[in-house]
């Protein structure tokens, strides 16, 4: 594909992205920030574990305004953990163990993936949402996946490219950080 085929291509998925849908997730996550006091833990591997970090970082940091600070914890983060439960415990689980030490009800899960198939993320979505009673989200490319059946919301990046669904992820975290900001500067 050539550099002008992959503008096409992105220009196309950013046109169907579901905006609507990502306008009413962040408001979600809003609401879980502000009137809940959860934490928002974020998950991904490889460039999705960048994302993660990326949307951590806005929520705890800022995005555009100045404002009060939210939980925000990127799980890909600690190199010590991750490895240090990879080998005690098996890869599927560096985000499931770190849930299960820091995670509690009422909290919400964000994983970033562009397949949604890996068994870190599933896990980690499955045991957030059943065992811990989190709200779980996917940030996923267009495939169906095991991901989507443990997230009880969904955004997709819609293509199958991966390199297109993860520049469609940074998208996502910069509209889903200004849904966030607006609720927050309209509370004021």
């Amino acid at each position: 594909m050539t550099n002008e085929e992959a503008r096409l291509y992105h220009n196309l998925a950013l046109d169907t992205l579901d905006i609507p849908n990502v306008t009413k997730i962040g408001k979600v996550i809003w609401r879980h920030l502000s009137h809940y006091k959860s934490t928002v833990f974020t998950i991904g591997c490889g460039g999705s574990a960048a994302h993660a970090q990326h949307f951590a970082a806005e929520l705890t940091g800022r995005f555009q305004q100045d404002r009060r600070g939210y939980p925000g914890q990127a799980l890909t983060a600690d190199g010590a953990t991750i490895t240090a439960i990879a080998n005690d415990y098996g890869w599927e689980n560096v985000f499931k163990r770190q849930l299960e030490a820091l995670g509690k009800p009422g909290d919400m899960l964000v994983s970033f993936s562009t397949s949604g198939r890996s068994p870190a993320i599933v896990e980690a979505m499955s045991h957030a949402r059943n065992t811990l009673q989190m709200t779980t989200l996917a940030i996923i490319g267009d495939r169906e996946s095991a991901a989507i059946g443990e997230a009880k919301h969904v955004i997709r990046a819609p293509s199958l490219d991966t390199a297109i669904i993860q520049e469609l992820h940074t998208v996502i975290v910069h509209m889903l950080c200004r849904t966030i900001d607006d609720q927050h500067f309209q509370q004021k």
